[in-house]
């Protein structure tokens, strides 16, 4: 379970989510549900994108480690 984790890389991700907050912020927004929803999907796209680039550049990755 933890291998999954580490896939999606949560440093990253908790990187991206915490600057769609500071961009909320930046913006004046009123609507922190709309801006916690926002920053929740800035996660999980960015957890999705890092798990399908790991499954699609594997070889790559052998090669170059």
């Amino acid at each position: 379970m933890i291998g999954y984790l580490e896939l999606t890389r949560p440093t990253n991700c908790s990187l991206v989510a915490a600057s769609v907050l500071v961009g909320g912020l930046l913006a004046r927004a009123t609507r922190w549900g709309t801006i916690g929803l926002a920053s929740l999907s800035a996660l999980l796209i960015a957890g999705g994108g890092y798990a399908v680039n790991d499954y699609f550049d594997h070889e790559i990755d052998k090669v170059n480690r």
